[in-house]
């Protein structure tokens, strides 16, 4: 067990994952090497004060050429709003893929930041 998960937790069989804060990168939304449902999981176990979404989230540049956005993509979404709705910090930190969200820096959507 680490410091990270609640006693008796097993990320293998679904138990939930305890953490001040997570940080989350990479994601890409969007296309198609986006891991999802690995990441639904992930955020359907996970208790934390904090989440941090950091770069990539949604990749828009990729998106430009191709956009590949099955249901699992939008279920993610749903979660984040869903974490911020029940009273997690949700921060955004755009990355290079996702840069034009940088202009909706300092505000708020949804309960993310």
């Amino acid at each position: 067990m680490n410091d990270t998960m609640t006693p008796g937790a097993s990320p293998e069989i679904g138990g939930t994952l305890r953490a001040r804060s997570a940080f989350i990168s990479d994601l890409h939304l969007g296309t198609t090497g986006c891991r999802a449902e690995l990441l639904l999981d992930f955020l359907e176990r996970c208790d934390v004060d904090h989440l941090f979404l950091v770069g990539d989230v949604i990749d828009l540049e990729r998106m430009q050429q191709s956009v590949h956005w099955p249901s699992s993509h939008t279920a993610v979404m749903r979660q984040i709003f869903r974490l911020a709705a029940g009273g997690m910090a949700v921060t955004y930190i755009p990355g290079n893929h996702d840069a034009r969200l940088r202009a909706f820096a300092g505000s708020e959507f949804r309960g993310v930041s």
